[in-house]
Formats: structure tokens, sequence, C-alpha cells
């Protein structure tokens, strides 16, 4: 995760100025559904509750969400697809 993390950082800042990154430590489990649930209500999917949050986030993490719209889930992006992402909201 750590090296999603540092590309994820350098892609954002080198490519999109108007773009704020958000990284959800799932320690604050209230928190990280509540986020979940905003960016999945943003890119047309159901919510998730306690009861269904494991499972979702067993079966698409990690998501990367720009500007409240998923871009990919699931796996890690490669330097280039978050770039043509990053770009699209630049």
């Amino acid at each position: 995760m750590d090296d999603l993390y540092f590309l994820l950082e350098e892609t954002g800042y080198l490519t999109c100025d108007q773009c704020n990154l958000e990284f959800v430590d799932v320690s604050d489990i209230d928190y990280s559904i509540e986020r979940l649930n905003m960016v999945l209500v943003t890119s047309g999917e159901e919510t998730v509750t306690h009861y269904t949050y494991g499972e979702y986030m067993t079966e698409h993490a990690p998501i990367i969400a720009l500007n409240s719209q998923i871009v990919m889930k699931g796996r890690i992006p490669t330097k280039d697809e978050l770039v043509k992402a990053f770009e699209k909201f630049n």
C-alpha cells in the first residue's frame, strides 16, 4: 500500500492542480463507511452498511476515486492509468 500511496501522491501533484488527495484510514470504521458511501452514491452504486462493508471491501479494495467518482477498484492501477484519470479532472 505504500507504493500505491506514493504513486497517487506523485501522479496527483504532478498532473492535477485542482485535486486533493485523501487516504481513508480504515481504523475508523464509521468514517470509512461514510466516505465510501459518498463515493458510491456519486458513482451511481448502492451503499454499504456495517454488515456489508467488509464483504464489499474484500471484493473491491483498493478503491480510487477522483472528485467522488470511482476511477479504479479491485487492483492497483499503473502510473499511466492514473495519469489519464487525473488528466480528465485537470
